[in-house]
């Protein structure tokens, strides 16, 4: 990230040295005097296509511009040659001066998306030590070579090199299935030994996947962040980890996480209830999926209406209504309550 008022400063700075007004800047740059006046501000920063402009009209490197270091560096990297390369930590730095498109276009090739014209491919990966070191894509001609090659690959077992040979299946960016070739394919404790079996090694890396995600949230289409999430979700994360994510998504994608939810231990929905609407939450309750404790956890985020269809309910089942309901319950339902009792017991 970009400390604002320090390149506004810089900008500033720069514009005096050449002796031009805010408004003789903006016309050079095409942009309103008003966009000048908030960068100068620290209010606002001029995007990437406005960058290498800037630093040719005041004569210095876009990395001088923003203040120097990594971020200023990534991004110089970027207007010159593009964002193909960088990761998603990369982006996060410097996703406040990119283009929403350049930006959910750089993030798709960061997480690896690739969807196959027919919604699934066949490739050929090669594996030395626990560590992919090549991949290829096969058409069909090449897919069908390959079967022809399985006896052969079966037999030699190991390649010169001493890597495994492997065939997995992607459809729509996802690995579908996997097939290691002969007797080469990996124990538990060799899967373990390569860093592959979790821990805490994995505990940091989805920390630090979710962590850039959520930095990136603010700049990213709805539509390239449900993308992202559900990413995610495929790779096993939890709906609790996705929460951070939960001021940045849509209500379909929210209601999406709400249904995984509770097919969950349920805590998940409490964790994203704050973001989730009384209508979605209503729905659940309808459904009899919010029942007893999980009821008084998620009291304060039902409407009046809902939390007293849902206490009747409960009522009507011979259920005994929570301590913990009474604070949000109104006279008018505990008359009712009485009242259903009653004829209950009669």
């Amino acid at each position: 990230m970009f400390d604002t008022v320090k390149v506004g400063k810089i900008i500033a700075q720069k514009r005096k040295e050449h002796n031009m007004t805010q408004l003789a800047l903006a016309d050079r740059l095409g942009v309103s005097f008003q966009a000048v006046s908030n960068w100068e501000r620290g209010n606002s920063m001029p995007d990437i296509s406005k960058l290498p402009e800037l630093a040719e009209l005041f004569e210095c490197s876009i990395e001088e511009l923003l203040g120097g270091g990594a971020p200023a560096a990534k991004v110089e990297q970027i207007a010159k040659e593009g964002a193909d390369d960088m990761s998603l930590g990369d982006l996060a730095e410097v996703a406040s001066v990119l283009t929403p498109d350049l930006l959910d276009e750089a993030v798709q090739k960061a997480s690896g998306h690739r969807t196959a014209p027919n919604g699934g491919s066949p490739c050929r990966i090669r594996i030395e030590d626990g560590v992919v070191k090549s991949v290829e894509y096969l058409d069909d001609d090449e897919a069908d070579d390959d079967d022809d090659d399985d006896d052969e690959r079966e037999e030699n077992g190991r390649s010169a090199g001493g890597g495994a040979f492997c065939r997995i299946h992607i459809e729509n960016g996802k690995v579908r299935s996997a097939g290691y070739s002969g007797d080469d394919e990996p124990n538990e404790e060799e899967t373990k030994k390569n860093g592959h079996g979790g821990g805490a090694d994995d505990e940091r890396e989805r920390r630090t996947r979710i962590h850039e995600l959520t930095a990136l949230a603010p700049f990213l289409s709805e539509e390239r962040l449900a993308q992202l999430a559900e990413e995610c979700l495929q790779d096993g994360y939890t709906v609790r980890e996705l929460v951070p994510l939960a001021p940045f998504l849509s209500g379909k994608m929210l209601d999406r996480l709400a249904e995984r939810a509770v097919a969950g231990d349920g805590g998940d929905l409490v964790s994203l209830a704050p973001f989730l609407s009384q209508e979605t939450l209503g729905k659940l309750v309808a459904k009899n999926e919010i029942r007893g404790k999980m009821l008084v956890y998620l009291a304060p985020f039902l409407s009046g209406e809902t939390l007293r269809e849902a206490v009747l309910a409960a009522v009507r089942r011979g259920e005994k209504i929570d301590k913990g309901l009474y604070p949000f319950l109104s006279e008018e339902i505990f008359s009712e309550i009485l009242k259903t009792v009653g004829r209950k017991g009669n």
